[in-house]
């Protein structure tokens, strides 16, 4: 999995533990191991995040949100959880 560089110290640190994607299909499975700059991730869990959520969060949101959810029709939303794993210390 790729982390934009502004998530990459808090999911360091630990602090950050799941992340949402918009994918056609799953691109990482869980139980696998994936490598950062500064150690591993490991998947824990995924989770489809369904129609009646991202209705409810069109319903719910401004326009502009609403608008962008309009684009993930094709897509899924699918929700991670992972851990840090193999940590190498910062030299």
């Amino acid at each position: 999995m790729t982390f934009s560089k502004t998530l990459r110290e808090g999911i360091r640190r630990g602090e950050i533990t799941c992340s949402v994607r918009i994918w056609t299909r799953p691109h990482v499975r869980v139980g696998a191991r994936y490598r950062m700059e500064e150690g591993e991730i490991q998947v824990d869990s995924m989770q489809l995040i369904g129609e009646s959520r991202i209705d409810s969060w069109k319903r719910n949101s401004d326009e502009k949100v609403g608008e962008v959810l309009k684009l993930l029709i094709g897509y899924d939303l699918i929700g991670a959880k992972f851990h840090r794993a193999n940590v190498n210390p910062i030299r």
